[in-house]
């Protein structure tokens, strides 16, 4: 539960991933686990930071998304 506790509590303080990862060290495991196991924050907190930077994105004058680049043909080598 303490474990639980500290990481959850840092991730809403929005601290560094570089602390995060040293603090998964230092707990013996790796960071997909610190993920999946301690962190307890709610959906809506995990996403608050990506709605906040959608948010704060001008609306309606985006610019256009740039063209995909075209595909390329190859040839394969043909069976004998």
């Amino acid at each position: 539960m303490v474990r639980d506790s500290i990481v959850t509590y840092l991730k809403l303080s929005g601290t560094s991933d570089q602390v995060l990862a040293a603090l998964a060290e230092l707990m013996a495991h790796s960071q997909k686990t610190q993920h999946q196991i301690y962190d307890r924050r709610t959906s809506e907190q995990k996403l608050a930071p990506a709605l906040e930077v959608l948010q704060s994105l001008p609306t309606g004058n985006l610019p256009p998304a740039p063209a995909p680049a075209p595909l390329k043909t190859i040839q394969l080598p043909m069976e004998v």
